[in-house]
């Protein structure tokens, strides 16, 4: 398993067995956050995404907001998904695993992360600390990016306690097949001719959000294999399949 120290970022999780990293690995040179200069560094974008794309990649923390700064926000300073994607963290060993640190000051947040390896399992365990004096809302969103060889178009499956869920509102790309802002029960989202499209096999990618109803925990699974497999918590893996799992 691999964490960066600028931006925080799990960036593999190794499966030695298969040889694969389920997570994305940008196709691009990476940097540090802290190295990056707009004016010297346009390949990673000019704006407010720039300082998160050149370091980014796997496992990203969208902390404190998810999405764009306004124009107001940007000029303060925040990035895209806020400061947690591009702060250094502090990283020390704690008995079988990591913890890893960091305070961002324009939001007023602490945050630790504690990683734990059990057996062919990854633990994580996240905690904030509001540092102002005043309780207020927060966005908190783990952005997970799966990448080749482990995502596959038609082939990768997932799985999600999901019940209530809604597409994007806008337009998203030129393959887009989902209507945007249609409601539907997991998994089934409406296409743009009418059908239904069983969203747990996607062909292309579309920004869906889904909610979960009457229940503590929630869990998220995505299954890659090179024959037809099924896979969740507490299930079981064929020889050629890697199975992804989060607890929510």
């Amino acid at each position: 398993m691999t964490v960066l120290e600028e931006g925080g970022h799990i960036a593999e999780i190794l499966d030695k067995r298969t040889g694969i990293n389920p997570l994305w690995v940008p196709p691009w040179p990476s940097i540090e956050p802290s190295a990056y200069g707009p004016a010297v560094h346009a390949q990673y974008g000019a704006g407010a995404e720039g300082k998160l794309l050149a370091g980014i990649m796997g496992h990203n923390l969208c902390l404190d907001i998810f999405g764009g700064p306004s124009d107001e926000e940007a000029a303060a300073g925040l990035t895209v998904h806020g400061e947690g994607s591009v702060e250094r963290y502090e990283i020390g060993e704690s008995g079988d695993g990591l913890v890893m640190q960091a305070r961002f000051p324009l939001a007023q947040i602490g945050f630790t992360r504690r990683i734990e390896l059990a057996g062919q399992s990854v633990r994580i365990r996240e905690s904030v600390e509001n540092l102002t004096a005043y309780d207020r809302p927060i966005g908190w969103t783990q952005h997970v990016t799966l990448g080749p060889p482990f995502l596959q178009a038609g082939v990768t499956q997932f799985r999600a306690s999901a019940t209530r869920s809604v597409t994007f509102g806008g337009e998203f790309g030129i393959s887009d097949y989902l209507r945007p802002s249609a409601e539907f029960q997991w998994p089934f989202a409406p296409s743009r001719d009418g059908g239904n499209n069983a969203f747990r096999q996607p062909v292309m990618p579309r920004p869906v959000i889904a909610q979960q109803q009457r229940a503590q925990f929630g869990h998220v699974v995505a299954v890659s294999g090179l024959r037809q497999v099924r896979g969740g918590p507490g299930g079981t893996r064929t020889p050629n399949q890697t199975v992804m799992s989060r607890q929510l």
